[in-house]
């Protein structure tokens, strides 16, 4: 099953943790004045691109659904009210699942629900959730379910945020799976900077120009500015119309039987119970839509026989029906790869046109550490 990668409770109370400077390396208040101008003008050019970005998203709703159709689609709950004249106005999100979670009438025609950027709200439950996490004792008895609880905890919050800012008229616990990463890194890109920033030593690892760089030491380490454009550089992949969903899987298990089983795809709402089952039938259980067909009496299966059927199912169905699940996971959705922008001319991977993988921690770090600036600068102030 696909599961979302947090970062560890070290690694975010190392992010949060505000450290204080020596005396030798304290800056006067004019220094601090400067630095923060320096650092507001480097990023005004990013920020800008970001609202442009998010100007023509919100012209090309208004293309697509004019006031009065907003009204309508109120009406008929297909859209959600706003619950202020001051909150923000949506853009459209493309799902990867297409329109196999949602019925289509909550779709526009490209498949695509609408989601407003992160306020306060928002901001305040990631927080929460974050400065909440403490890393368990090895030594605990139950250090293991701990720490099932403590990425369970950041999962619900990050399900509240897109409840939230989603303004379609569907639970985010509908969605599949392979929506979810998306739309979380979707929404952080229109909320804030959509451009992260990454260190030669950060890329160390997948160019060999970065790589060198960071062993000599006469270098300096961010010679160079890598970028990741959260709205147009990360590879995800659509799942198609023909697509088949539910998918329906013949067994071989029991001779002289014609029985096909019929199984959904992993959504948010099971995410946790999959995960926390390592018994391939329990999970399945929790995928299961309907069995149909005849036992070998000749008698049509009913819903109490369902349990004694995924119980003794033999291995190649079982291996079959999760090759399926699975398939879809790795098929659909974002799985760590993207395109990046670097200064440098001579760049090997923007020559080449090269990907590079990325997890979903960099992007949340980078995310937390956004927020944590945010409070410098307002103590500042």
């Amino acid at each position: 099953m696909t599961s979302i990668r947090n970062p560890t409770p070290t690694e975010i109370a190392n992010l949060k943790q505000k450290s204080t400077p020596s005396a030798s390396e304290a800056l006067t208040e004019d220094e601090v004045k400067r630095t923060k101008k320096q650092k507001k003008e480097k990023e005004s050019i990013s920020k800008t691109e970001t609202a442009e970005s998010l100007s023509f998203s919100l012209a090309y709703v208004n293309e697509k659904y004019p006031a009065a159709k907003i009204d309508q689609l109120i009406q008929e709950q297909i859209l959600k009210p706003k619950r202020s004249q001051f909150e923000p106005d949506p853009v459209f999100f493309k799902l990867p699942s297409g329109s196999k979670a949602i019925d289509k009438k909550f779709l526009s025609d490209d498949n695509e629900i609408l989601v407003r950027r992160m306020a306060s709200p928002e901001e305040e439950i990631l927080i929460e959730a974050v400065e909440k996490l403490k890393e368990p004792n090895p030594s605990d008895e139950n250090f293991l379910q701990k720490l099932i609880e403590i990425e369970n905890s950041l999962e619900n919050a990050f399900t509240k945020i897109l409840n939230n800012v989603i303004k379609t008229n569907i639970q985010a616990e509908e969605l599949f799976i392979i929506d979810k990463l998306p739309l979380i890194i979707f929404v952080f890109a229109i909320s804030y900077d959509k451009n992260i920033k990454l260190s030669q030593k950060e890329m160390a690892n997948q160019c060999s120009v970065c790589k060198k760089q960071t062993e000599d030491e006469s270098e300096e380490i961010s010679k160079w500015d890598v970028t990741v454009d959260l709205l147009s550089d990360l590879d995800v992949s659509h799942a198609p119309d023909s697509f088949e969903f539910p998918f329906v899987q013949t067994l071989t298990s029991f001779p002289d039987t014609d029985i096909d089983v019929v199984f959904d795809f992993p959504k948010i709402k099971t995410e946790q119970e999959l995960n926390n089952r390592k018994e391939i039938t329990a999970a399945l259980k929790k995928l299961l839509l309907d069995v149909q067909g005849t036992k070998a009496n000749g008698k049509t299966i009913e819903k109490r026989d369902w349990d004694d059927i995924l119980k003794f199912l033999n291995k190649p169905d079982k291996t079959s029906i999760a090759k399926r699940i699975q398939d879809f996971s790795v098929q659909f959705g974002w799985h760590g790869k993207c395109s990046v922008d670097c200064s440098n001319v001579n760049c090997p991977l923007v020559k080449n046109n090269t990907q590079i993988e990325i997890s979903f921690q960099s992007i949340l770090n980078k995310i937390i550490e956004n927020f944590s600036d945010d409070e410098n600068e307002e103590d500042l102030e």
